[in-house]
């Protein structure tokens, strides 16, 4: 589950890639610092962006951080690619007692 921010979250183009900060505020440590500052919220898992400015996020130089967005963006493509393949291998596999029932009823196996 994501944690949602109410408000904007725009980073300093002179320190950290939006592409970047993405995958940083998605993370599994972020969210997790999240959660743990949400207890109580009046809305279950809606932080407010104010909480960022309390929050210390490492940042390394903006190439490094370029070249990290730019692997994890390969990648998450990579990944949505595998995923729709595998749907459709599951809708496949859905019809495919039905095919084999009628090529059993009609003498083909």
């Amino acid at each position: 589950m994501v944690l949602q921010m109410t408000g904007l979250v725009t980073p300093n183009t002179g320190i950290a890639v939006s592409s970047f900060m993405k995958y940083i505020l998605e993370s599994d440590n972020i969210q997790n610092r999240y959660f743990r500052n949400t207890a109580g919220a009046a809305i279950k898992n809606v932080a407010p962006v104010s909480l960022l400015k309390t929050m210390p996020i490492p940042l390394p130089p903006l190439p490094e951080q370029r070249r990290i967005a730019a692997i994890l963006n390969e990648q998450m493509t990579e990944a949505e690619k595998l995923r729709e393949s595998v749907e459709d291998q599951l809708d496949a596999i859905k019809f495919l007692p039905a095919s084999l029932l009628r090529q059993a009823f009609c003498g083909n196996l």
